[in-house]
């Protein structure tokens, strides 16, 4: 047996040109000047057995001696050209190793024909995702990343410079980031083709030479000459993938933990008053004491769903009078609403606190507070947990509006206010004293009973439209006023100082404020309900309707594009809270039929769209919302078609449950009769929503029933309907003479290379001898960077290499096996490097890894083998005496053939054409500008 012959990729330099490679072309693209349209040669990229990748250049005028030999995925035998390094200001190379070949007149190109060591079918240099970032302005690279393909949009054609065009988009992601992807022309319609014909969905993508750019802020993939794609290839970054793709926390939405924050300027009440125009719908921060609540003034307020205005009770009903919606609220929702009396050492002023921070601070809604105050006698009447707020001191921030600065209205609507800090003093016009105080907490009085509302909607936490407790209140002698004791909470460690001139308030926006000016909206809501729509025929379309609610109890649409909708639906639970960023707002068209809710906009989900879970406690949105309407205001809402409607009502009288065939296929349905007391209304639910109602009212439930029916369509009044349905190439080549050297290794025995002297540093020698030891190390294998071809290291579970400054997440595995081998005259330690134990073992790393855990067999099974080792002598064996010695090469036994080389002149034409670069090509501009002058 004769010695492996080839060298390896990374061993290249540009001290000769007499290499020989065995090599496999992933790519092979033509360089054409973008401005002129010149063709100025071939460029290949070339990888060897260990997946080490390299670029190289043939150049226009000796083309013909190759171009019927070019063919992607073939494995070659390249010999004699010439390599050269990068001169550092190229951009938009295919490859990062720093080294590129050039082919010249006496290069040699042979096909493969008998096979050798397995060379992979692929290699890559994957980049994380997250990495495209930072690498929008570097233009030095392009770059291989894997992900799963997400919301592939149709092929778009246009015109350009006279000339046909078209591209396609669509949306690639690996769990933590998401980009955007364009594919312009040809690569386009290829990838198209192929998406559709791919059989495991959904597909994995790796894009190899990509192009990392911004347009219009926003990042984007595109294609070079250079780009291929593979859909589901066998890789081991596409298996990786699918195995996390696999698990319930895939997607995760690295949205800041720390809130947005604004500096406030903190000032006095006597500041405060005097401010101007410049400060409308401005905030300003004061520190205070809350000396009283006003009694007279309603500590709640029915407000209109629709416009969010308040209402008022006209002859005894709810109704709206603004002009968008002038309707009857059966049942109102409500809010909280107290007017404060505030007071610091400069002045006083009234100030309104709203809902979202009184539900914040006490944990409870308003029908909480209600169905937990017994003793209170009416609306005015503010209960005991609300007026424990008083005597406290908070910070509460306001905000200015046009009626404080330009009307002089001296009453203040707050948006933020503390948890409550101890001071000293009662701001009488007197100097206080500050006081720091120490860490306390308060605890919160618990509900006497879980309340319990059925409702038909998917399930959610607490509803904000609670139904009245059946319970009977015992009066209690309680000759001592207790004050209620509130959540627990911390209070800050804090003290009055006058002297702060400015503090940090979160920001996050409220659904209602969202509108098309922008995309950047931060909102924290709940996801109340999910639907599909379906057709008539039974299709059920793949993207989904989802409905949010807020704090500041708005419920808006949101829609997830049918691209979305698989990743998407992976990351939340209809019921949770969710941070929401990122998301596009569409008005409704003419065409947008039975919406959910009545607003004129909505939200749609993009590639860019964020969620992030958050803990209950960190805001209270209530657990649903409803815009229920009187059953004599139905007819009205039997003529239109733009909104569906919610109404409430006692289970009066149902049917059994309703199964017949029509036109071929099962129909099921129920009916039954709603009242409110004074009418009665029809209702049929049909297929699944069915079955299902059929299945909840047969069960042990309180009666009477009453229901909510949320989002039902009325389609007449004599028979009120309201339906809810869910549809959830072989060249021949010609043959050529090899040109060889004269070089032999000399055979010695293992006490001869032990004394080898300086004269034989970075020259190999053959030893026979046998394998007496295979040392069981955990380090038989390590990884290496797939850019620089650099040893990584483990940080956080992950590979980094320290050259590039990157994580590295699909490094190239290799073996690293120590051993002990002997003949007659001693033993040494030596490296089996990955290349001689794949030769050895006929398999790479990952399928040693794949057939055992611990340390391999078959590594282990060399022992007691002899070998003819081929091993390299370097300054550390001679000068330091370091007996450890890696093998180069290595053949099974003792009978081995040393490769008899005649040197062979290899001429050098005076005539011969400078090898040229690829020059700018389509999309690939300045890859012409390398250093192709100096000799080697």
């Amino acid at each position: 047996m004769a010695f492996y012959k080839y060298d390896t990729i990374e061993g290249l330099n540009d001290s000769r040109e007499d290499w020989i490679l065995r090599v496999r072309a992933q790519a092979i693209w033509k360089g054409i000047t973008k401005q002129t349209g010149e063709f100025r040669g071939y460029n290949i990229i070339f990888f060897d057995d260990y997946s080490s990748r390299i670029h190289a250049f043939i150049t226009a005028a000796i083309v013909p001696q190759f171009q019927k030999k070019l063919e992607e995925d073939q494995i070659y035998e390249l010999e004699t050209f010439k390599v050269k390094t990068y001169n550092g200001d190229e951009s938009n190379r295919a490859v990062r190793n720093d080294k590129h070949i050039y082919f010249t007149a006496d290069t040699k190109l042979e096909k493969e024909t008998i096979p050798g060591i397995k060379i992979p079918k692929h290699s890559f240099d994957i980049f994380n995702l997250e990495d495209m970032e930072a690498m929008k302005n570097d233009n030095r690279f392009l770059t291989d990343i894997v992900g799963v393909i997400e919301d592939v949009q149709p092929k778009v054609s246009y015109t350009k410079n006279s000339e046909e065009k078209s591209h396609v988009r669509f949306v690639i992601s690996d769990g933590r980031t998401t980009l955007n992807v364009t594919f312009f022309n040809d690569l386009g319609n290829n990838f198209l083709e192929t998406y559709q014909t791919a059989d495991t969905k959904p597909v994995i993508i790796i894009i190899a030479c990509v192009k990392v750019s911004e347009w219009k802020e926003v990042l984007n993939l595109t294609n070079f000459p250079a780009t291929r794609f593979y859909l589901n290839t066998d890789h081991s970054a596409v298996d990786m993938l699918r195995q996390r793709l696999a698990m319930p926390n895939f997607y995760v939405m690295d949205i800041d933990d720390d809130e947005e924050v604004c500096e406030v300027p903190i000032m006095k009440i006597s500041e405060i008053q005097k401010l101007n125009e410049a400060y409308v719908e401005k905030k300003v921060a004061c520190e205070i004491t809350v000396k009283k609540f006003d009694e007279k003034m309603n500590w709640y307020s029915p407000f209109c769903i629709e416009c969010d205005e308040d209402i008022n009770a006209v002859d005894g009903k709810y109704f709206c009078t603004t002009k968008t919606c002038q309707r009857n609220y059966p049942y109102p929702d409500k809010r909280f609403r107290l007017y404060s009396l505030c007071s610091d050492d400069t002045g006083t002023i009234p100030i309104v606190w709203p809902d979202d921070e009184i539900c914040r601070l006490t944990g409870k809604t308003v029908y909480d507070v209600e169905a937990e105050e017994s003793k209170v006698e009416g609306r005015n009447k503010i209960p005991e947990l609300l007026k424990s707020f008083e005597k406290k001191n908070y910070k509460i921030t306001i905000v200015l509006k046009d009626k404080n600065v330009k009307q002089g209205s001296k009453v203040y609507m707050a948006s933020n206010i503390s948890n409550p800090i101890e001071m000293s003093g009662n701001h009488s016009p007197t100097q206080n004293v500050n006081v720091d105080v120490k860490e306390t907490e308060l605890t919160m009085i618990s509900a006497e009973k879980d309340l319990i509302c059925k409702d038909f909607s998917p399930p959610s936490e607490k509803s904000s439209n609670k139904c009245r407790p059946r319970i009977s209140w015992e009066d209690v002698d309680n000759q001592v006023a207790k004050e209620p004791k509130l959540k627990t909470v911390k209070l800050e460690k804090t003290s009055f100082l006058p002297n702060i001139t400015a503090m940090s308030t979160t920001t996050s926006d409220y659904l209602r404020n969202v509108n098309t000016g922008r995309t950047d909206w931060k909102v924290k809501i709940r996801i109340i309900r999910q639907w599909r729509i379906v057709t008539r025929t039974g299709q059920v379309f793949k993207g989904f309707n989802l409905l949010l609610l807020d704090s500041k109890n708005c419920r808006m649409h949101a829609f997830v594009p049918g691209g979305l909708a698989d990743k998407i639906s992976r990351m939340f639970k209809v019921g949770k809270l969710y941070i929401l960023k990122n998301s596009q707002v569409k008005e409704y068209t003419e065409q947008d039929k039975f919406r959910a809710i009545h607003m004129n906009r909505k939200i749609v989900f993009t590639a860019d769209t964020k969620l992030k879970a958050i803990d209950e406690n960190e805001i209270h949105i209530p657990g649903n919302m409803f815009d229920l309407y009187e059953f004599a205001d139905l007819k009205k809402m039997a003529t239109q078609t733009l909104y569906l409607t919610d109404v409430i009502g006692i289970l009066h009288k149902k049917e059994k449950l309703n199964i017949y065939e029509k036109d071929g296929k099962q129909q099921v349905n129920i009916r039954f009769k709603l009242t409110d007391g004074r009418k009665k209304i029809n209702v049929t639910f049909w297929d699944t929503l069915a079955e299902d109602f059929e299945g909840e009212i047969t069960g042990n439930l309180e009666q009477p029933i009453i229901i909510i029916i949320a989002s039902g369509r009325v389609t007449s009044w004599k028979d009120v309907n309201i339906s809810v349905q869910y549809r959830l190439k072989e060249p021949n080549f010609s043959k050529h003479q090899f040109s060889t050297t004269n070089k032999t290794s000399p055979i010695c025995t293992i006490s001869d290379i032990k004394t080898l002297g300086k004269e034989f540093v970075q020259e190999q020698v053959v030893c026979k001898a046998k394998v007496k030891v295979v040392e069981e190390t955990k380090n038989w294998r390590k990884d290496f960077c797939t850019s620089c071809y650099s040893e990584t290291e483990t940080q956080n579970a992950e590979q980094y290499c320290n050259y590039c400054k990157r994580m590295v997440p699909q490094p190239l595995k290799r073996f690293h096996v120590s051993i002990v081998a002997s003949d007659e005259s001693g033993g040494i330690e030596m490296i089996l490097k990955d290349r001689e134990v794949r030769i050895l073992l006929g398999k790479n790393v990952e399928e040693v890894e794949n057939e055992e855990d611990s340390f391999p067999t078959c590594i282990k099974n060399l022992q007691g083998m002899e070998y003819s080792f081929k091993v390299l002598i370097t300054e550390d064996n001679v000068l330091k005496r370091d007996f450890d010695y890696v093998v180069t090469n290595i053949v099974v036994g003792w009978d081995f053939q040393q490769e008899i080389q005649q040197e062979q002149n290899i001429l050098q034409n005076t005539q011969s054409l400078t090898t040229e670069p690829s020059g700018s090509s389509y999309h690939l501009d300045n890859m012409s500008q390398l250093n192709c002058t100096g000799t080697g």
